[in-house]
C-alpha cells in the first residue's frame, strides 16, 4: 500500500540509479513480504498486485495479535495454493531448517 508513495518520493531522487538501477518499484518487487497484522483483503489485494504469493509469508506479530489472522487471508480471495505458500511453504523455502 506504500509502494506508490515510496516511489513518488525516492523515484525522483537525482541519484536514484545508484540505489535502484531499474527503479523503485522494481526494487520493491524483488523483496519478500510478511503479513504481520496486515491480512485484510484490501491490504492483500495491494500486495499481490506488487508481488506474487511466492514472495509473501504469514506473520502473526505475536504476542500483539493472535494466530487468528490467517482467517482473514482465507477471506481475501487467495487460492488454496497461494494460502499454502503464504502459510508455510514460502517460509520453509526461504529458511529450509524450518522443515520438520
Amino acid at each position: 500500500m506504500m509502494a506508490g508513495r515510496i516511489d513518488a518520493f525516492y523515484g525522483k531522487s537525482p541519484n536514484v540509479k545508484e540505489f535502484a538501477p531499474e527503479g523503485i518499484l522494481d526494487e520493491l518487487r524483488r523483496l519478500n513480504y510478511d503479513t504481520a497484522n496486515a491480512t485484510s483483503a484490501p491490504t492483500m489485494a495491494a500486495l499481490t498486485k506488487l508481488v506474487p504469493a511466492s514472495q509473501i509469508t504469514y506473520g502473526t506479530d505475536y504476542p500483539y495479535f493472535g494466530l487468528g489472522q490467517f482467517k482473514d487471508l482465507k477471506e481475501a480471495g487467495l487460492s488454496a495454493a497461494e494460502l499454502e505458500s503464504i502459510g508455510s511453504g514460502n517460509a520453509t523455502r526461504l529458511i529450509p531448517r524450518l522443515r520438520s
